[in-house]
C-alpha cells in the first residue's frame, strides 16, 4: 500500500499509481503463491478448508488469529480493489472535493456495491465447495 500512497503524490497520479499496483501485485503474489504451493507440498489435502478450525489451545489465540485473519481479508481487497475503484471514478467522471456531497455520495454507493458483490460472490463459492 505504501508504493501506492507514494506514487498517488506526484504527477501524473494515475500513471504512477498503475506502476505502483503492477510491482505491488507482482511482489505480493510471489509470497502468497509460494506459501499456498509449499503448504500443499507438505500437507497434501488432509489440511481442513479453514486451518484455524483444527488449532487447539486457549480461547484469546483463537479470537486473535481470527480477528487478524479478517483484518487481513479487509486490508487485501481495499488494496486489490483500488484498481477498480479508479476505473469506476475514471469511468463515470467523478469531480470535485472528496467530500463534497456528491462525490462522496457516488463513492460510497459504488464501493460499497462492489463490496457487496465481492462479499455475496465469495460467499457463494465457499458455499458451493463439496465440504459443506
Amino acid at each position: 500500500m505504501v508504493p501506492e500512497i507514494q506514487a498517488t503524490l506526484r504527477e501524473p497520479c494515475v500513471e504512477n499509481m498503475l506502476k505502483a499496483l503492477y510491482f505491488q501485485f507482482t511482489v505480493g503474489s510471489v509470497p502468497m503463491f509460494s506459501v499456498t504451493f509449499i503448504g500443499y507440498w507438505a500437507y497434501g489435502s488432509s489440511a481442513p478448508a479453514y486451518l484455524l478450525s483444527s488449532v487447539s489451545g486457549q480461547v484469546w489465540l483463537k479470537a486473535f488469529a481470527n480477528i487478524s485473519a479478517f483484518l487481513q481479508s479487509v486490508i487485501s481487497l481495499h488494496i486489490f480493489a483500488s484498481p477498480a475503484y479508479e476505473y469506476m471514478d475514471t469511468k463515470f467522471g467523478v469531480n470535485g472535493g472528496i467530500f463534497e456531497i456528491k462525490s462522496l455520495s457516488f463513492r460510497i454507493a459504488a464501493r460499497g456495491g462492489y463490496l457487496a458483490i465481492s462479499f455475496f460472490h465469495s460467499s457463494a463459492i465457499s458455499r458451493a465447495s463439496p465440504e459443506h
